[in-house]
């Protein structure tokens, strides 16, 4: 299981960086969500649209996503 900090900001070269994975090149890694081995990754955005323009209402309640 990795180790990231709960509320931490992490780009997705940075998180494949933390696992011992080269740079991203696509893939699942470019979507919202990747997997690798047991865990899933999730890219969301909140209170800001994604790169395709959709603009889901992602947000924090407590320390939960929503």
């Amino acid at each position: 299981m990795t180790s990231f900090n709960i509320g931490g900001r992490y780009t997705r070269d940075q998180v494949r960086a933390e696992l011992g994975l080269p740079p991203m090149t696509g893939g699942d890694w470019a979507t919202g969500y990747a997997r690798y081995r047991s865990e899933i990754f999730v890219f969301c955005n909140i209170g800001i649209a994604g790169r395709t323009g959709h603009d889901y209402p992602n947000r924090w309640v407590d320390d939960a996503l929503d």
